[in-house]
């Protein structure tokens, strides 16, 4: 999937919950960085026509959509967020949110889809069961409609259990109030 559609879903899941501006910041670029990996196409072409290419792309694009990098995602957004575990969580969460993106509509220069070795740097043993398991047979492509609303539904989730905690939002949801206000009333 494209990184400008992971970072406006991670936007959206950012914003689910009463941030400042820098925990915000923080939870999009959690579902964007699993991508990171994808910068190894620079070194690749410069030294396509040379006597020892780099296939930084080609053999490690999407190494770090795995567990252990979700984990050292969410440990780092904790040490530097202000609302540590609000934050924390969140940027677990977004970072999980990219992977279910890609596993809705994602697809490989042959077609197929990508394997993702979640449990790979965890489970050696496991990886390869794993992304045999996530070929094209065992899920249906949903497209970008697909995407757009599990983003939604996990964004919406999020806003109702963040709500309840710490004073945040007890009144619904932003739009709500944004329309209530901008709509005249009809009684």
């Amino acid at each position: 999937m494209s990184p400008v559609t992971h970072f406006l879903s991670g936007w959206v899941f950012a914003n689910s919950v009463k941030l400042d501006r820098r925990d915000r910041a923080i939870v999009t670029l959690a579902c964007v960085v699993p991508d990171i990996d994808g910068l190894g196409i620079i070194p690749e072409i410069l030294t396509r026509n040379s006597v020892h290419p780099l296939l930084w792309f080609s053999l490690y694009h999407h190494s770090l959509h795995n567990l252990a990098f979700a984990l050292v995602v969410a440990a780092v957004a904790f040490a530097i967020a202000s609302r540590k575990w609000a934050t924390g969580l969140l940027a677990l969460l977004s970072f999980h949110v990219h992977l279910f993106e890609d596993l809705l509509g994602s697809r490989g220069p042959d077609g197929d889809q990508w394997p993702i070795p979640y449990f790979s740097s965890v489970l050696p043993c496991a990886a390869t069961d794993l992304e045999r398991a996530m070929g094209p047979e065992c899920l249906a492509q949903c497209g970008a409609y697909g995407c757009f609303v599990a983003g939604h539904i996990l964004a919406g989730v999020a806003e109702r259990v963040f709500a309840s905690r710490n004073g945040l939002r007890k009144s619904g949801c932003r739009l709500r109030r944004r329309t209530a206000k901008a709509l005249p009333a009809t009684q």
